[in-house]
């Protein structure tokens, strides 16, 4: 299925700034109307995108990056994507720092309870075929005295951890290198997802954690029970029904009532 994608070498790009990694590679495809196979990274972002139309808090310091993953639009499994990618950063990440870092659903890093990397995947189409573009944002490098204010009681760096990461280059190439082998080498998302299921169980940041799920007409609170057999998480409503949440915002129930979460400046 991925013959001619498996053939390509990724091309990688780096820059001082650039408003959005994401943005600058979106727009460089809708422009030439063929997916780059490469990947950019910057060491700040001025414009930065985050989850649900937010601003990415991108200051130096930090290690973002966006790659571009061409799909065929037959893979039987393309939503879990995101939740693949969140998988293999924590992995590449934890292998370089030696720490254990949780995955908070569906894509978020956690570092000792705080958020210590964000992941945004998002979706244009090259001849009806989709092309996701992979943005990662690692808070590797930043002091803790730098971090705002509003932010400090839910997100923390790498550096304010004790954790000194090896150079930004290396990083990312192998976190592009391990998430290509599993979606065009092993084709992932186009067969049984349990081994990864149980990887990401196994970091479940929210699991057995009250939880509350942001709606337009509210909130609905309940427990995080676990992920699904396709990559859903599972609570347990204060009603006593299990739902199955494929999408939308879900946060720690403190986050909620402490305003910590809430409308914060995300960071990818």
């Amino acid at each position: 299925m991925y013959d001619r994608f498996s053939s390509l070498q990724r091309e990688f790009q780096y820059t001082d700034c650039v408003a959005s990694t994401n943005a600058a590679l979106r727009d460089v495809i809708l422009k030439t109307g063929r997916p780059w196979f490469g990947v950019l990274c910057a060491d700040r972002q001025t414009g930065g995108i985050g989850r649900q139309g937010r601003s990415f808090f991108s200051p130096a310091g930090g290690i973002y990056f966006s790659a571009v993953y061409p799909f065929t639009g037959k893979e039987a499994h393309l939503p879990f994507f995101s939740l693949l990618a969140g998988l293999q950063v924590c992995k590449t990440l934890e292998r370089f720092s030696s720490v254990p870092l949780q995955i908070k659903w569906p894509n978020d890093l956690w570092l000792n309870g705080k958020k210590v990397c964000g992941i945004l995947a998002q979706t244009v189409f090259v001849e009806n075929a989709p092309v996701a573009i992979l943005g990662v944002g690692i808070n590797a490098a930043l002091p803790a005295e730098e971090i705002p204010a509003e932010l400090k009681n839910i997100m923390t760096s790498f550096f304010a951890e004790g954790v000194c990461l090896p150079e930004k280059k290396e990083i990312v190439k192998n976190i592009v290198a391990a998430l290509d082998a599993e979606v065009y080498q092993r084709q992932a998302l186009c067969g049984d997802l349990s081994g990864y299921i149980d990887e990401i169980g196994r970091r479940n940041a929210l699991l057995n954690k009250r939880v509350t799920r942001v709606l337009p007409r509210g909130t609905v609170g309940g427990v995080a029970l676990g992920l699904s057999e396709d990559g859903g998480l599972l609570i347990r409503t204060d009603a006593g029904e299990t739902e199955e949440i494929t999408c939308g915002e879900v946060l720690p129930e403190s986050a909620v009532t402490t305003g910590g979460e809430q409308n914060p400046p995300s960071f990818r």
